[in-house]
């Protein structure tokens, strides 16, 4: 993911996500997935499909590393 969004060296990884298929995507590229309550999608979804925290949207988006 790092060398795909040009970021430099991290010691950990997370993927984000509201979706079922972002949890499984993040978890097929074998890294922790946070679920997040968009309101597109409950809080339960992304639980469902695997995401180890559920947080909620403050409706910012988050920069990409470039």
């Amino acid at each position: 993911m790092r060398t795909a969004l040009g970021c430099p060296q991290v010691s950990a990884e997370v993927a984000v996500g509201d979706a079922p298929s972002d949890v499984r995507g993040g978890l097929g590229a074998g890294v922790r997935v946070v679920g997040v309550a968009t309101g597109r999608t409950s809080a339960e979804d992304p639980r469902a499909a695997g995401a180890a925290e559920i947080g909620r949207s403050s409706g910012r988006s988050v920069p990409r590393c470039r």
